[in-house]
């Protein structure tokens, strides 16, 4: 497990404005399940390899999160 990034960021509900944190981990896994524990917040889970993903993102900032969680598994393997 290695945090990767964290982003802080605002969005509105109802009329107001939250801030939301949200930290970004690598983790290795066996399973293919994806078991949503929090299905209120999460509104599609999927696998994808890499360029799947990238096309999937909508935010760049998410896109960039990607990017650096994948350089960093490549300095993991070498």
């Amino acid at each position: 497990l290695c945090r990767v990034f964290i982003s802080n960021y605002q969005f509105e509900k109802d009329q107001r404005l939250i801030d939301k944190t949200s930290t970004y981990y690598l983790a290795k896994t066996k399973e293919i399940m994806i078991d949503v524990q929090i299905p209120d917040e999460i509104i599609h889970c999927q696998w994808y390899s890499y360029d799947e993903a990238l096309k999937a993102i909508t935010f760049q900032n998410d896109k960039n999160i990607l990017k650096q969680a994948f350089d960093k598994i490549k300095t993991l393997i070498r």
